[in-house]
């Protein structure tokens, strides 16, 4: 399970570092369901 500070650290972070969506404003929940 992902906490919110990974969630919005993950938020931050580009493509090339783990974020997979490109908009700040939806976690990456939908690759974890």
């Amino acid at each position: 399970m992902t906490t919110l500070k990974e969630i919005a650290a993950g938020c931050k972070l580009p493509v090339s570092e783990g974020g997979t969506l490109p908009e700040p404003t939806e976690p990456p929940a939908e690759s974890e369901t």
